[in-house]
């Protein structure tokens, strides 16, 4: 299936084509697949949203969701699968009453931290972003740059 911002989606060919839906919301595109019997399961696909210019960075980068904020409980706000395209970018941005750590998946990218920082980023590597920090990603290579990230909610105290 090709999508009106020129790439592919990748969906479960074991869906029927009634299951899976794709839908345009301005510079979102999100594909939706469901479980492959239907109804509430607990194994199901994640969700694709490929948003252009993240957080004003460069090219579009798609997030694989896999938890909902409401399945986070309270917890966090994000748990996705993050894939940068090459020469894509996430741009500068603090985080506050929450932290992102990123766990690199795939690919070799340069991590933008807190103070302006530039690290080299490789498989393995883990970025850890504290509440009230700023940061940002890059991939300045020719091949995709995938990461794990999490966004956890500040405890509150009680």
């Amino acid at each position: 299936m090709e999508s009106k911002i020129g790439r592919k989606f990748r969906h479960d060919s074991r869906l029927p084509v009634k299951q899976r839906n794709f839908t345009f919301f301005g510079i979102y595109a999100i594909l939706e697949t469901g479980s492959i019997e239907g109804g509430h399961s607990m194994v199901r696909k994640t969700e694709s949203v490929f948003i252009q210019g993240l957080r004003d960075g460069e090219g579009t980068v798609e997030l694989r969701h896999i938890l909902s904020k409401d399945e986070l409980m309270g917890h966090g706000t994000m748990y996705a699968h993050v894939i940068l395209p090459p020469h894509a970018s996430i741009g500068f941005h603090q985080h506050v009453g929450n932290t992102e750590p990123y766990y690199v998946i795939k690919g070799n990218g340069i991590f933008v931290d807190n103070d302006g920082t530039r690290t080299a980023i490789h498989p393995g590597d883990v970025c850890v972003i504290e509440v009230g920090q700023g940061h940002a990603i890059e991939n300045p290579s020719e091949e995709p740059l995938e990461i794990m990230a999490l966004v956890i909610n500040e405890r509150v105290s009680e």
